[in-house]
């Protein structure tokens, strides 16, 4: 027998990390969930059913969201469930009380991310008329091989053109330095292969980039020529399992083609390879020839990666009441 219920933030976060970890690239713990909570958009909607066993057991999730800077009618679903009960119509329901809500509250279509290792995930989506949209590829850069010292004649020959490079900790957190890199990343973002053509309004941008626990000012590097910042790339720390993943790298479209990238994220991996970080992850677009390039070049192996799917829902009138 098997109930399904909200979840109770305040005994099941445990349970909802295990089985996040079970899809997620990046390792989740109970205190992060409760940070990204906190620092969620006031304005989202969301729904949240476990699946409980006889035991009481937290063994399946349906979430559904909606932040307020999405583009309209899209909401974001993601239905796990514990290898044990799979193929028990334990997903196939929450993926139905999660649709049956975002249709209730005006979505238009769902987005997921669903893992390329597997195939279980994908013929799940599939069956429920998921189109995929997106194949992004993630590299890893084993940090032990990694030589900064093979980088550092490109670092002098840019440092002789008139660049310079420094980290956000050297330039000091301050109000316009973060509008800066917001807007020098909504210059950049608008070419890259994900942008979907919504940015993130600048005080949910600060939250993730600036004060989020992974966020590390001393590897968000920055390339400026003369007192104009032209590129820059962060990276995010995940210190339990010696990993630090790459977020964003831009630069401006009259500096590129010089090696600015690559240099960004070579000074950011130095800098955590030396405070003992093991792997440097990067998430790359499939279609994005130039990062992939770069990832290579670093001595980054890619994988499987991840695909984003998309399904668009028929217009029908809202529902009324709780579901």
């Amino acid at each position: 027998m098997v109930d399904y219920r909200p979840l109770d933030p305040a005994q099941d976060y445990p349970a909802l990390a295990a089985l996040t970890n079970l899809v997620a690239t990046v390792p989740v713990t109970a205190e992060l969930l409760q940070q990204w909570v906190e620092r969620a958009d006031p304005g989202r909607a969301r729904q949240q059913i476990v699946a409980v066993d006889d035991a009481g057991q937290v063994i399946g999730i349906g979430d559904c969201v909606r932040d307020t800077w999405m583009p309209v009618g899209q909401f974001w679903v993601d239905v796990i469930v514990e290898p044990a009960h799979r193929m028990q119509g334990i997903g196939a329901h929450l993926f139905a009380l999660s649709e049956a809500w975002a249709i209730a509250n005006g979505a238009l279509y769902l987005g997921d991310d669903v893992r390329g290792d597997q195939p279980e995930g994908r013929r799940f989506a599939d069956e429920r008329g998921f189109k995929p949209v997106q194949h992004t590829f993630e590299y890893r850069l084993d940090l032990a091989d990694f030589s900064p010292d093979d980088h550092t004649a490109r670092v002098a020959e840019l440092e002789r053109a008139g660049y310079r490079f420094l980290s956000y900790a050297e330039a000091g957190d301050s109000r316009d330095h973060r509008k800066a890199l917001y807007k020098l990343n909504k210059r950049t973002i608008v070419d890259d292969w994900s942008f979907v053509g919504s940015h993130l309004p600048y005080q949910e941008y600060c939250k993730r980039m600036f004060e989020s626990s992974w966020s590390q000012p001393n590897e968000l590097m920055i390339a400026a020529k003369g007192d104009l910042w032209v590129g820059f790339t962060h990276l995010a720390d995940f210190p339990s399992s010696q990993l630090v993943v790459s977020i964003y790298t831009g630069v401006e479209r009259e500096y590129r083609k010089q090696g600015i990238a690559t240099t960004l994220i070579a000074l950011s991996a130095a800098h955590a390879r030396s405070r003992g970080v093991q792997r440097l992850r990067m998430n790359i677009d499939g279609r994005d020839e130039t990062m992939q390039g770069i990832a290579e070049r670093l001595g980054a192996a890619g994988d499987s990666g991840s695909y984003r799917m998309v399904k668009t829902l028929p217009r029908r009138p809202a529902l009324h009441g709780k579901n």
